[in-house]
């Protein structure tokens, strides 16, 4: 499985501890392989929020829980070769060895 860095910014950064990995390297082929070593790493779940993206389309970022308690909405992003796409919820988006992941609060 490739390395890849992960960037977390954005989410109660006030809280000390949570959410503070910068550059991160983990083993990961795919989001859903990200969204799970964070989930223990910590302690939190990722859950698909059902309403539509901005744009009205199709569901697009997850709830951030932790102990029941909605801490907030995320995006999950990919940023490849100098461009970002959202990877949506598409749990089996595919990550490749120098991809940067990144994952931030939704306003």
């Amino acid at each position: 499985m490739p390395i890849l860095r992960v960037l977390i910014f954005g989410i109660r950064s006030s809280e000390p501890g949570l959410f503070r990995l910068q550059n991160e390297l983990i083993d990961a082929k795919n989001v859903g392989d990200v969204l799970g070593y964070l989930s223990n790493l910590l302690d939190v779940e990722f859950e698909p929020e059902d309403k539509p993206d901005i744009a009205g389309t199709e569901p697009t970022w997850f709830r951030l829980c932790q102990s029941g308690i909605r801490l907030g909405t995320i995006g999950v992003y990919v940023e490849r070769e100098g461009k970002r796409v959202c990877a949506k919820q598409d749990l089996d988006y595919t990550i490749l060895e120098n991809d940067l992941i990144i994952i931030g609060s939704v306003a």
